[in-house]
């Protein structure tokens, strides 16, 4: 039995979970506009505190890479860097692109679509499995409008853009954007099939265009 613990800080839906397998021991969730450095580690002190979690029974950490806030994505990330350091077990990381295609795995087009600032949003588009649009930095016009008849869009970036997207045809998640659960289960599945890592070798996947390798470079974990 695989123990392992996840953090999400890529959005304003973060969110934290304690798991053995696909068990869920302990599961929050912050709705927060402001940044998580002030609330991760001392959440974190507490529940170690009041023996909910015991961090010398983890197995590996996992973390939610991005795309997403830059800033709230780093917390995340050093976060877990730090637990994978001071009990040496590795990090699985998990996007926040393949977090919400599990959202929506029984509908057939669907297009990630978070909030990048700057009237751009963090997207891609798949046509059976293989990229129709790259993962990248887009003006959410160019989505919306690239997107196949009645894709669902799901993000933060869709609730902010719905107008536009609903009168191009599009439909919009409105379920919740909290993705720990989601992501869980994708760690776990990583986890056997070896995809972990030192924490050294990992990087925030920040889509912008000017810093990204946008694509065919992207390894498989990431799509």
């Amino acid at each position: 039995m695989s123990k392992f613990l996840f953090f999400d800080t890529t959005t304003e839906y973060g969110s934290i979970g304690f798991f053995e397998d696909n068990k869920v021991i302990f599961y929050t969730e912050f709705l927060l506009k402001k940044s998580f450095s002030e609330i991760i580690t001392p959440f974190l002190d507490n529940i170690i505190r009041t023996e909910i979690l015991n961090l010398n029974e983890l197995d590996f950490v996992s973390v939610m890479i991005g795309p997403g806030s830059f800033t709230g994505t780093r917390i995340g990330l050093s976060t877990a860097k730090g637990l994978s350091v001071g009990l040496n077990i590795p990090i699985v990381p998990v996007t926040t692109f393949k977090a919400l295609y599990k959202k929506l795995k029984d509908e057939k087009n669907v297009v990630p679509f978070i909030d990048a600032r700057k009237k751009q949003v963090f997207s891609e588009i798949k046509k059976e499995g293989k990229f129709y649009i790259h993962p990248g930095s887009y003006h959410p016009d160019f989505i919306i409008g690239k997107a196949f008849p009645h894709s669902f869009f799901i993000g933060n970036g869709a609730l902010l853009y719905r107008e536009k997207i609903e009168k191009n045809g599009g439909k919009v998640y409105d379920g919740s954007l909290f993705l720990s659960k989601e992501a869980g289960e994708i760690a776990l599945e990583f986890y056997k099939e070896g995809k972990f890592f030192k924490p050294e070798r990992l990087k925030p996947l920040y889509l912008r265009r000017s810093d990204a390798e946008l694509n065919r470079r992207i390894k498989s974990f990431i799509s």
